[in-house]
């Protein structure tokens, strides 16, 4: 996705976070809100992180106008997280951020666990897909060999 789409996304966030904040919203529905905002901030720093290749008929000033802009989108991005974190710290207390800090990091390695696994079993799936083949494929030649020495015989 555009990083300035996902920028517009996450203002958007931003400010509904900061008005749920001032309004006194509770921490459950501010916290999806957060979750939401901080994973278009991940989105846009992976995204201006990757290094851009420049295009077949993109000028100079071009590419790097564009390099400005998604350093600005990405510092833009990481302003507001910051701003939405202090927010909800003076709001709910530094515990709390850290309780939430603590249960994204298990969520993440959860996360990565199951990601872990599932590739295990696709790569074991094909491998046994390869086997089953191999085996036909075999049992193919094999009886093709019977039959053509069965057809030299007789």
């Amino acid at each position: 996705m555009d990083p300035f789409t996902l920028l517009a996304g996450a203002t958007a966030l931003y400010n509904g976070i900061k008005s749920a904040v001032d309004a006194g919203s509770d921490v459950i529905e501010t916290a999806e809100k957060l979750g939401g905002l901080f994973s278009k901030v991940a989105q846009i720093t992976q995204i201006a992180s990757t290094p851009q290749k420049k295009k077949i008929f993109q000028s100079q000033a071009d590419f790097e106008a564009e390099a400005v802009k998604l350093y600005a989108a990405k510092k833009k991005a990481n302003e507001m997280a910051f701003e939405v974190k202090n927010m909800f710290i003076a709001r709910f207390g530094p515990a709390a951020w850290d309780n939430i800090q603590r249960e994204v990091i298990e969520m993440r390695k959860q996360a990565a666990r199951q990601a872990a696994i599932a590739l295990k079993e696709k790569e074991e799936m094909q491998k046994d897909l390869l086997m089953f083949a191999g085996v036909i494929g075999f049992i193919i030649v094999a009886v093709g060999v019977m039959v053509v020495v069965l057809m030299l015989r007789g």
